[in-house]
């Protein structure tokens, strides 16, 4: 497919789909801008498969465990806020990961990727720190429904880390990441 450069080269696509732009930001939908905004920045491809519209996403995605205390603890997302509509919105915690996120393979690679998720969006600057893998894993997720985006299907590549949180960063009421256009509750469960 050839890159898409601007928002009416974007939005065409899904519109010459039939899929239908209203459900976007609605609900737990996110925006036709964020739509647009992904693809333009690279964060994510397009591409029509047996007339179905997939979003491709490469991700970064990390597991994240506290030792020190009894039982052994695993970081996970509880849930989202969009700040606007109040509307809360929980996500599966695909294989048991605390925390993805999606980049742009030309830009960065994964594991400074990963690093990012720890520094972002969790305040931990843990770049200091290893994370446990040399080359991690890749797990493919198929192409199923968006939740994002109605009318899309997604397909994700997630490079997998694991990093074992040291006690200085440990916080026991987990952690917030605040963006501009909703808020993200990490908390803690028994591993």
């Amino acid at each position: 497919m050839k890159l898409l450069t601007n928002s009416d080269e974007i939005l065409a696509l899904p519109l010459s789909l039939g899929i239908p732009l209203e459900m976007w930001g609605k609900d737990q939908a996110k925006s036709v801008d964020q739509f647009v905004d992904e693809v333009l920045s690279g964060e994510a491809s397009l591409e029509v498969r047996s007339g179905r519209l997939v979003r491709k996403i490469t991700c970064a995605g990390i597991m994240i465990r506290y030792t020190c205390w009894s039982p052994n603890l695993k970081l996970v997302e509880a849930h989202q806020i969009y700040k606007k509509r109040g509307c809360k919105r929980t996500r599966n915690n695909f294989a048991g990961l605390s925390a993805i996120s999606r980049f742009n393979p030309r830009e960065i690679d994964a594991r400074t990727a990963a690093q990012q998720i720890l520094g972002e969006r969790l305040g931990i600057n843990a770049r200091s720190y290893a994370l446990d893998e040399d080359d991690p894993p890749v797990i493919c997720k198929p192409m199923v429904p968006s939740l994002s985006y109605p009318g899309l299907y997604d397909e994700n590549s997630i490079h997998v880390f694991l990093w074992n949180m040291p006690k200085e960063h440990f916080r026991v009421e987990g952690y917030v990441e605040e963006q501009q256009t909703y808020r993200t509750h990490f908390a803690w469960e028994n591993l």
